[in-house]
Parts: structure tokens; sequence; C-alpha cells
């Protein structure tokens, strides 16, 4: 499959906030005003994702196609397969789950191997206390 990824039938394109990057991959939330941001789990930088994005934005364009579920691969993932995926920091899936007080655990999706995870952006998450 060339392309490296398959989305799933509701994939909408999303405006990026005013100075956010968005990269291609990224597990995305909206901040207070419907703008797409970058998720997050860290304490005090929380931002639960609700997909994630397929393309990157750039100074030309600022909309951001977003997928809640989709098979990506991407040869920079160090996944551990068939663990769990969770949203990380500054948007990146990590197959560790948080465990810093203040931190955001939810459940992103299932590693099929290294660099390929079956994404399902749960809309559900706890905080770690």
């Amino acid at each position: 499959m060339a392309q490296g990824w398959q989305p799933d039938i509701n994939t909408r394109s999303f405006e990026a906030a005013s100075g956010v990057t968005i990269s291609r991959f990224a597990l995305v939330g909206l901040d207070s005003s419907g703008n797409l941001v970058v998720g997050d789990s860290s304490s005090g930088e929380q931002a639960p994702a609700f997909g994630i994005a397929l393309n990157s934005n750039s100074k030309l364009t600022t909309g951001v196609s977003v997928a809640k579920q989709a098979v990506l691969s991407n040869s920079s993932w160090t996944l551990t397969p068939g663990a769990t995926i969770y949203l990380g920091t500054a948007g990146a899936p990590t197959t560790t789950a948080p465990t810093g007080t203040g931190t955001l655990v939810q459940v992103i999706g299932k590693a099929e191997t290294a660099t390929r995870g079956r994404f399902d952006v749960q809309d559900d998450y706890t905080e770690n206390s």
C-alpha cells in the first residue's frame, strides 16, 4: 500500500488553531474555539485526542484531514507489537500508558507492528491522581 494509510469514512477536515503546526500522524484534539491542536497527555498540557492527522498543515494550507479510525504505518514509530496504543506527549502515540500525576490515559488503538497501528480513538479517558 503506497500511501501508508487507510482512513475510515468519517475523515473530516479541520482548521488548525492560529500558529499551531500539525504534523502528519499527530494525534489531535480541539481547543475551546473548535480549532485543531496537538493532543497531549501531559499534566498541565492536557488535550484529549479525538483523531489522527492524515496530513500536515503549512503556511499555504491550514486544513488538516482527521480520521477517528485508520490503519497507519509510520517508519519513525517504535510501537510494541500487540500492545495498546495510548495518547502520549506532543501528539505522539505510545504503547506505554502515562503514569504521572495529572496525566491523561486515553486508549488510541492497537499496535500491529513496531511501525503500524490500528487506530480507533476512544473519547473516554482517565486522569492519573
